[in-house]
């Protein structure tokens, strides 16, 4: 397997009007820019210890997953519950074991994705000897992330990063945002590249565990960047 930006495409085509049918609960998503996200990661490293806590592990911790969230498309309890087990430095790759769907899926890593994931792990190792738990990432305590922690960590990171609601009275962007945002971005790439998106989206849809194409499809209803392209005129 090879990152998603480098997948070849599929003999399998999926017909945009087999798209499912939008579902007004769901919100508009915030489509962060590069430099938002790359702020939002440069303010995870000022979040500092947990009180009473010296070592710096928790700002690292947050710091290497929301990376991990917008270079792979996780979903939030995806990353929380990600195994050491399940990371594999040698190949490159980690394992997401019975996600949302009851599946598994082989997730390749970018070269820097992975480089930031081995920093953090030596880290970490250094930092807690002996953990409590076999999580991947870990809070100053050897504990697991919890998700009252990410939640007020990513609030956080976007209040200093200097973010602000899309709507007046609106909350801030949401952790799940950095997913729409990587599914966003793959696209848009592959429409710049002139590739038939319609017959990569199965290999998207994959990539991030969705049980079936149209529900990748939903992340496309609404997102401006993509309407220049005309592809919302080819799904009605």
């Amino acid at each position: 397997m090879r990152p998603i930006g480098q997948l070849s495409t599929p003999q399998q085509s999926f017909h945009p009007k087999e798209m499912t049918r939008f579902q007004s609960n769901r919100g508009n998503p915030h489509i962060f820019t590069p430099k938002e996200i790359t702020n939002i990661l440069k303010a995870c490293k000022g979040l500092g210890a947990e009180p009473g806590q010296s070592n710096p592990i928790r700002p690292n911790t947050f710091y290497t997953m929301f990376g991990l969230i917008s270079t792979t498309g996780l979903r939030r309890n995806e990353a929380i519950n990600l195994k050491r087990k399940d990371v594999d430095f040698k190949n490159g790759t980690i394992l997401i074991e019975m996600t949302k769907f009851r599946k598994s899926r082989l997730i390749p890593l970018h070269s820097d994705a992975l480089r930031k994931m081995k920093t953090y792990a030596s880290l970490r190792d250094r930092a807690i000897r002996n953990p409590k738990c076999d999580n991947f990432f870990i809070m100053n305590r050897g504990q697991a992330v919890d998700g009252d922690s990410i939640y007020y960590a990513f609030v956080r990171a976007c209040k200093v990063a200097k973010l602000r609601p899309d709507i007046v009275g609106a909350g801030y962007p949401r952790i799940h945002d950095l997913r729409h945002t990587f599914v966003v971005r793959v696209i848009l790439g592959w429409l710049i590249a002139n590739k038939n998106v319609h017959t990569l989206i199965p290999v998207l849809s994959t990539y991030i565990g969705h049980a079936e194409p149209s529900d990748t499809y939903w992340y496309l209803t609404g997102v401006p960047e993509l309407m220049k392209f005309g592809l919302h005129e080819e799904q009605r």
